[in-house]
């Protein structure tokens, strides 16, 4: 039997029993299995692709049709299954759960340390303390931790990844609240995130992103004179909106599945930088250091 005809052969039959599965015991696959484990299919066509071996070449053929086929079971389900979110605008009212550090004025900078293992992270509202983490589930263990050195707080903050993560389809929400007088270093650690991240109130001296695979959007304001983004991704989809007078540069060794970048010229150094770089009193700059990422930088 060829090998394509084995291929579709096992994925169709074992598509099949995931949906009867799926319908007699209710099962469902996690989202941040899925984001997390995608490599898998490009490490096991790498092996087909190289083995000569009619015999090797059909386990890793049929290995293939069966992790396609998990993932195929994941993305209908992702689609057209229940919809669990949390509305951002009613997540405070309807989960109580909160993490948060009371603002005081000695507080002139703060390093603020996010880790989960996956979920959808919103930043765009500001807060009378030194900043506040909502978040829709209320069973998480979370540690938190915050030290203060000089005039900076730095925080670590830690929601740790549930051990039955594979059948329990989850969407975890975070909401974070930052306060707008001290001048803040950002790091995100994601397995997997969907993030709607607006910075136009803050001063963002540092923003480092860490992620399995996203969706991010990051809105710069002109706050702070130098703001440094930094983005780490196995696979991402990034939108980076700019104010129409700050200047910024682009540099990177990323493999670029597209990107968008009107107004912006190649240096000599092979960065990316818009007109208003050299002359501007704000400047973004941009590091990528994403195995595969979609990019657009957009000004507003």
């Amino acid at each position: 039997m060829k090998t394509k005809q084995l291929f579709w052969g096992f994925y169709f039959l074992t598509l099949g029993v995931l949906f009867l599965l799926a319908q007699a015991f209710s099962i469902q696959i996690a989202e941040n299995f899925l984001w997390d484990s995608w490599p898998l299919l490009l490490i096991l066509l790498g092996i087909i692709v190289m083995v000569r071996g009619h015999v090797v070449k059909t386990v890793f053929t049929i290995l293939l049709a069966l992790a396609f086929a998990l993932f195929s079971f994941g993305i209908v389900q992702d689609f057209f299954g229940p919809n669990e979110d949390v509305e951002w605008e009613s997540l405070e009212e309807a989960n109580p759960t909160s993490e948060y550090y009371e603002y005081n004025s000695s507080i002139k900078f703060a390093d603020f340390n996010f880790t989960a293992d996956w979920g959808k992270l919103t930043i765009t509202n500001k807060t009378d303390k030194l900043w506040e983490v909502f978040s829709s589930e209320t069973n998480r263990e979370v540690s938190s931790t915050s030290e203060m050195k000089g005039e900076k707080l730095i925080s670590e903050i830690r929601y740790k990844q549930e051990r039955s993560s594979f059948w329990n389809k989850h969407r975890e929400n975070f909401e974070i609240r930052l306060n707008v007088n001290p001048v803040w270093n950002l790091n995100f650690k994601l397995g997997a995130a969907s993030s709607v991240l607006n910075l136009k109130k803050f001063k963002v001296k540092n923003l480092k992103i860490n992620t399995g695979a996203s969706d991010v959007k990051i809105f710069f304001g002109d706050k702070y004179p130098v703001t440094n983004l930094e983005i780490n991704a196995g696979a991402a989809n990034v939108t980076v909106y700019i104010p129409k007078e700050s200047g910024c540069k682009i540099k990177g060794k990323s493999f670029l599945i597209s990107r968008s970048l009107p107004g912006f010229t190649e240096d000599a150094n092979g960065d990316f930088v818009n007109k208003n770089f050299e002359n501007s009193e704000n400047k973004i700059l941009i590091t990528l250091k994403s195995a595969a990422i979609t990019f657009k930088v957009k000004s507003y």
